[in-house]
């Protein structure tokens, strides 16, 4: 573990452009200065892990899809483009979404292929454990004003149209979904799973098969992967209380983060900026 030697910073400090993480903490001196690091940041990769990706995810977000579109960063979120799956096809339908503000992530969607009815997404995950799994959709057609609002459909609801089961890790979550029977069509609706994984790979099954009961096509519009047992970044200095300024010796602190996995590493002087000393 190397050692930073803190002094008074008299100047604005420099910002280290690394870029996994922020984190804050601070040295409270006898004398009621703080001595406070305002925005560490850390690179997980510059310590000795794998690299992070071009737009890193938060602790715990394992991935982010947008189904049947490319890579969007939408409201500050990134959502990755369609991967890791079969059997499919990728769909767009231009039309306002009610519940969200984010509208493109809905108007692109995975759809079956007539042929099968069903699409099949086998997704890695870092480790053995529980994962949340959050489904986005929205009805892109049946009730869809200016789409189809014809026999059986009445103003913004047109029920027993499309028809899906969806399973997770083998095990049936949603049996004959019928979107238009829990929110208006072309309106925003996450339904959110837990599901154990032990053999590295998250599989979800979307069936629409008459054979299974289903109606029309399944779909899917986004996915989200979520570690349950990833928390948030901590760093940590030591020691917690320090002398008066400008007494000697001068303060010595050691910074460890402890990252999103638990594990703990020493933070050397080249991994953050000078302190700040605030009154």
């Amino acid at each position: 573990t190397r050692a930073r030697r803190w002094k008074p910073w008299r100047r604005r400090p420099r910002r280290l452009a690394f870029p996994l993480g922020t984190g804050a903490a601070s040295l409270l001196t006898a004398d009621g200065w703080t001595l406070f690091d305002a925005a560490i940041q850390w690179s997980i990769g510059a310590l000795g892990a794998p690299p992070p990706p071009p737009d890193p995810l938060p602790a715990g977000v394992v991935t982010r899809i947008n189904s049947g579109g490319p890579t969007v960063t939408l409201s500050g979120v990134t959502w990755y483009g369609d991967q890791y799956y079969q059997d499919a096809f990728a769909l767009f339908a231009d039309y306002p979404v009610a519940g969200t503000d984010d509208d493109l992530l809905y108007q692109r969607y995975r759809k079956t292929d007539p042929a099968v009815q069903t699409i099949t997404y086998a997704i890695p995950v870092p480790r053995s454990g529980t994962y949340r799994v959050r489904l986005h959709f929205a009805e892109p057609y049946w009730g869809v004003p200016g789409r189809f609002t014809g026999p059986g459909c009445t103003a913004m609801s047109c029920p027993g149209k499309r028809q899906f089961d969806v399973s997770i890790e083998g095990s049936r979550v949603l049996d004959d979904l019928d979107l238009n029977a829990e929110a208006p069509p072309a309106t925003a609706l996450v339904k959110e799973f837990t599901a154990a994984v032990s053999d590295g790979t998250l599989d979800l099954f979307f069936d629409s098969r008459s054979a299974a009961g289903g109606l029309d096509r399944a779909f899917v519009s986004a996915i989200e992967v979520i570690d349950t047992t990833v928390t948030q970044p901590e760093l940590r200095l030591t020691p917690a209380t320090a002398g008066p300024l400008g007494a000697t010796p001068a303060h010595t602190v050691t910074a460890t983060l402890i990252d999103a996995t638990g594990a703990r590493w020493p933070i050397s002087q080249s991994h953050f900026r000078s302190a700040v000393r605030i009154p």
